[in-house]
């Protein structure tokens, strides 16, 4: 299955049409176990309030050699958490009836070109830093192990866990594991709140002992 990769950003035409198909998409994946990577309890993030268009600078898509919609994914800004950076591969979807993996790599060159048009559009549009987060109960940072198949990108792995996003609460889901790379010369570090491993580890018990 040959399969093509598409990003643009928000103002594009384009943009309200594949919006629509990204929601027929979530939808076909919550009925018929279609899409691989998520659990039936985070389709909840693919509805019209849990895509949070507003926060979208840009969208992806997969498709297949019918234009069929088979994954997609987005950048978001937060300014009031991230300052001037973004998140790729934001609400990353794909469908299980293509082989994104072979037995050579665990990151699919269709991904690969995701993440490098997405950091293309951020850097042309100014923003300073990108990132890719994963929630894990891990203490290890595991993007390293992905990320690894794409070193033409500048990573960096900080063992602290980064917020995604404005609460005064703690909630688990809200500091994760990042990698993340400059998109301008001048930047060397990024301005998003964090947390050590052993804090983090010492709050959750805090809050389940409350529970």
């Amino acid at each position: 299955m040959a399969i093509s990769v598409t990003t643009y950003e928000t103002t594009d035409p384009r943009f309200a049409t594949d919006v629509y198909r990204i929601f027929v998409t979530a939808y076909s994946a919550t009925k018929g176990s279609v899409y691989v990577g998520k659990t039936p309890k985070l389709y909840k993030n693919y509805g019209f309030d849990g895509l949070k268009l507003h926060e979208w600078i840009a969208l992806s898509l997969y498709e297949d050699e019918y234009r069929n919609c088979v994954g997609f994914s987005s950048v978001i800004k937060r300014e009031d958490v991230w300052g001037n950076g973004v998140r790729i591969l934001n609400r990353f979807m794909k469908s299980k009836h293509y082989r994104f993996e072979n037995n050579k790599r665990l990151l699919s060159n269709e991904t690969k070109k995701m993440m490098d048009q997405q950091l293309k559009v951020a850097k042309e549009l100014g923003y300073d830093y990108a990132f890719i987060s994963r929630e894990s109960n891990k203490k290890r940072n595991v993007l390293q192990h992905y990320l690894k198949y794409h070193d033409e990108v500048e990573w960096n792995y900080p063992s602290d866990r980064y917020k995604m996003f404005d609460t005064d609460e703690f909630i688990p889901s809200c500091w994760q594991h990042i990698a993340w790379t400059p998109l301008q010369p001048h930047v060397n570090n990024i301005n998003i709140p964090s947390i050590t491993e052993d804090e983090f580890i010492e709050f959750k018990k805090i809050r389940d002992s409350k529970d």
